[in-house]
């Protein structure tokens, strides 16, 4: 479990270059609330996703518990492989893993 320091919103750094400019190109983690520039990201972001954005340490299918992923959905919870049966609503209601 990767902890990270908490900061106060007015004191928000990218956590990538510790910059605390151009506060209009930072994306917030929606799950750690860490603040990151769009540029500063690998690959960078070309504008503020409007469905929510986790960084790369929050980001997990919560099906098959996979990090990385070309794409992703639900508010960035499930991941490519997964989303298919999840759509159909294949997948368990308790424990959420996907099945055919």
């Amino acid at each position: 479990d990767k902890r990270h320091m908490w900061r106060c919103p007015t004191c928000r750094i990218c956590e990538n270059c510790s910059g605390e400019e151009n506060w209009e190109q930072m994306v917030l983690c929606d799950e750690c609330d860490r603040g990151f520039h769009m540029y500063c990201l690998k690959p960078p972001l070309k504008a503020i996703p409007s469905d929510g954005w986790r960084c790369t340490d929050c980001r997990q299918c919560i099906s098959c518990k996979k990090t990385s992923s070309n794409k992703w959905y639900k508010d960035h919870k499930v991941c490519e492989k997964c989303w298919p049966l999840f759509n159909k609503k294949n997948f368990c209601r308790m424990c959420k893993k996907v099945y055919k």
